[in-house]
């Protein structure tokens, strides 16, 4: 999470955003250290080019109800009733994304849904157009991944691994 937040950076500097996040020094979770990367990449992005200047992101990770929560808040231009249904359906676009032309083929949140799935896990939206979104992925702790427990190494936030939250 924090390499992930490392590197949004400079976009999100550029988009005239300001970025908050909370990341416990430690919290160790089994996850497939790439792909957890890529979710956290998906929502970010998506948080940076859907949210005009002066807006606000925010990134949480902690352990909750015995689950590793991630939550990525924005302030950005929110997705309609009709749309949250279908958001994490492949290829589909929002009809404000299509109205503004907001660059995108409706890809990255299938992909971050299909990546949370694999690891036991759910991922939600909360929305209000106009006003902005709150993604929250929950992920069971010590899962392996895929069932496959030999391919998969608990993560840690905070350590300087390939594998760090």
């Amino acid at each position: 999470v924090r390499q992930s937040l490392e590197a949004a950076r400079p976009a999100v500097e550029a988009a005239g955003l300001s970025l908050a996040s909370r990341v416990p020094a430690h919290l160790v979770a089994r996850v497939d250290p790439q792909r957890f990367s890529q979710v956290v990449d998906n929502l970010l992005s998506n948080a940076v080019k859907y949210t005009p200047a002066g807006g606000r992101l925010e990134v949480d990770l902690a352990v909750t109800h015995e689950r590793v929560e991630l939550v990525v808040l924005d302030t950005g231009i929110g997705i309609s009733v009709r749309d949250r249904n279908h958001v994490f359906s492949r290829c589909f676009r929002t009809r404000a994304a299509a109205q503004q032309s907001i660059q995108g083929i409706g890809l990255g949140l299938s992909i971050t849904k299909a990546i949370v799935d694999s690891h036991g896990g759910r991922i939600e939206v909360e929305s209000v157009e106009g006003r902005g979104s709150t993604f929250r992925v929950r992920l069971p702790l010590g899962v392996p991944v895929n069932g496959d427990e030999h391919d998969r190494q608990p993560v840690a936030a905070g350590e300087d691994t390939e594998g760090s939250a």
